[in-house]
């Protein structure tokens, strides 16, 4: 039996832009899973769950061309090399003052005071290796979770669903539009033994909760998180917090400017690598 393709999209620009986002967004509208972004050269991969036609190829290079690309590779590759290549590069990390990202492949010793998280990441984004999972982590670990309902838009691999639960948040919902992530993301709870709901969702104004959220984490995109910040705003509690990342430095101003506009109360910022964390606040009198 063949094994499935993948087909990877790497697409390099120079000088390197602040922000990739009008590049992921075109991957994203062909199904790509995933992306990375490499410093050397400076250049973004995606990865999209078929082969396709030249056809379909050249289609694909020429809306990224339109939107500035210098050059546009793809490369055909099989599935089991996708697991091997994630393996290469995920080893054991610390994460702030408590978290310990461990793949399920590898073994730990924690200190007693350490929250370990055991993944396996399969097709999903998140292992704690990216600035803006590993922003998104410190704040959940800054935040009063105890006894608070969170929902991770976007989740992933679950990582931060997991880690919200992992902090006492009750309950914990994770939604992703792509159903291979959401079957990941239930796996590493079970692996890691909380109890988190995952399921596919097309977006927040599709997913209400009676009474309203406590906690919204978002860890995508800065022009979808400018885009659902009212959505957002409409299903949190009075006194809710939104933590968001997946935000380029050169795109912050955007993002709180519209969360500002939508009601809320900057928080906190954060960088790292000229990646950001915004959380906000939703004011206890709305």
């Amino acid at each position: 039996m063949n094994q499935p393709l993948w087909l990877q999209v790497t697409i390099e620009r120079s000088p390197e832009p602040d922000d990739w986002s009008p590049w992921i967004e075109v991957l994203e509208r062909w199904n790509c899973q995933s992306t990375l972004e490499t410093a050397d050269p400076p250049a973004l991969v995606g990865y999209i769950s078929w082969a396709t036609s030249p056809d379909r190829q050249r289609e694909l290079e020429g809306e990224l061309r339109k939107r500035g690309a210098d050059s546009v590779r793809f490369e055909e590759i099989v599935e089991t090399d996708w697991s091997v290549e994630w393996k290469k590069h995920f080893r054991p990390q610390r994460v702030g003052e408590r978290w310990v990202i461990c793949p399920s492949w590898e073994v730990v010793q924690p200190e007693p005071e350490d929250l370990v998280i055991v993944l396996d990441p399969g097709q999903a984004f998140g292992t704690g290796d990216h600035p803006t999972t590993r922003l998104c982590l410190e704040e959940l670990e800054r935040c009063d979770l105890v006894h608070r309902s969170a929902w991770d838009v976007g989740c992933g691999s679950g990582i931060l669903s997991i880690a919200a639960r992992m902090r006492g948040a009750v309950p914990v919902l994770g939604t992703d539009v792509d159903p291979t992530a959401v079957e990941v993301a239930r796996a590493n709870a079970e692996r890691n033994g909380v109890e988190v709901e995952f399921r596919v969702g097309e977006g927040v104004e599709r997913e209400r909760r009676d009474g309203g959220w406590e906690v919204v984490v978002s860890n995508i995109i800065s022009a979808t998180l400018t885009r659902l910040a009212p959505n957002v705003f409409s299903v949190l509690k009075p006194g809710g917090v939104w933590i968001t990342s997946g935000i380029y430095e050169g795109n912050v101003d955007d993002v709180r400017t519209s969360a500002v506009r939508a009601g809320f109360e900057a928080l906190r910022q954060e960088t790292e690598s000229q990646w950001a964390m915004l959380s906000f606040r939703k004011p206890s009198n709305s």
